[in-house]
């Protein structure tokens, strides 16, 4: 419908989806291991107080022993922070130190330590100096958000293959299911689930779930197929899919015959 879905934002989201300013914002109470417990006691402290700085002002305000740290690392996978301008690889691998010196904030007697800066301001974290920092890539970035959400948001693996796509492929996903049944077919996708099975005559085989921008299809693997290309459908690379489409009313899969990883096909001759 063209309408934005938007990543969490711990100064925006709710517990559930909602309609805000240029889209739909997903709701925290969607993001793995972020409990409910968790994400009222986010949204109690948001709404007592000003909007979330940053890390280090989320961590000393919030309840530790709500806000644990499968629960932060969860929603810096997930882009809740990126409000901050701070990338995400550098706020998981600030999260120890962070942790550490807010870890007075877990007592509601105590005073943490950034509380006690002069003028009664809030003390900045060195994002930048942290040590032993290793950037994710995009794939690594995405990967890590598809395992908190359980969806891509900010971006999705294919899109740096958008020239190849326009080439290579015959349909998208979304698409499959206005052709004519037994259509030969390229898709291009990334496998999310793959499930290998044995036929009666005890040769493997396989049933994958094959994902592009605009959905999922089911994909069977036939021993033949499975056999030389078992090493693909085990990697994590975007794949080009040749097969027959089949199609029955508003539901398509594809019988595969071949595949294919579509950082290749920049080397085959168009056509």
């Amino acid at each position: 419908m063209g309408i934005q879905i938007l990543p969490p934002d711990i100064n925006e989201s709710q517990p559930d989806f909602a309609v805000v300013e240029g889209g739909i914002r997903f709701g925290l109470g969607a993001v793995k291991n972020v409990g409910l417990k968790a994400v009222e006691s986010v949204i109690e402290e948001r709404n007592q107080g000003d909007p979330f700085k940053d890390l280090v002002d989320f961590c000393t305000r919030v309840d530790g022993s709500k806000v644990n740290r499968r629960v932060l690392e969860g929603l810096i996978q997930c882009g809740a922070f990126d409000f901050t301008g701070v990338e995400r690889s550098r706020l998981m691998a600030s999260l120890d130190d962070v942790t550490r010196l807010c870890g007075a904030s877990q007592n509601p007697n105590q005073l943490t330590i950034f509380s006690a800066a002069p003028g009664g301001g809030v003390r900045t974290f060195d994002f930048a100096g942290i040590q032993n920092h290793v950037p994710w890539d995009e794939r690594e970035q995405l990967r890590r958000e598809k395992e908190a959400l359980g969806f891509y948001i900010t971006g999705h693996p294919l899109d740096r293959y958008r020239e190849e796509v326009g080439r290579f492929t015959t349909s998208s996903i979304q698409d499959l299911t206005l052709l004519t049944d037994k259509t030969t077919v390229r898709v291009a996708g990334v496998i999310e689930e793959l499930k290998i099975k044995r036929t009666k005559r005890g040769d493997k085989m396989a049933i994958l779930t094959l994902e592009d921008q605009s959905g999922s299809t089911e994909v069977v693997v036939f021993p033949e197929v499975f056999e030389r290309s078992s090493a693909l459908l085990k990697s994590d690379e975007p794949l080009l899919v040749a097969g027959l489409a089949e199609v029955d009313e508003m539901v398509a899969k594809i019988i595969s015959q071949e595949f294919s990883p579509l950082k290749m096909c920049d080397s085959r001759p168009s056509g």
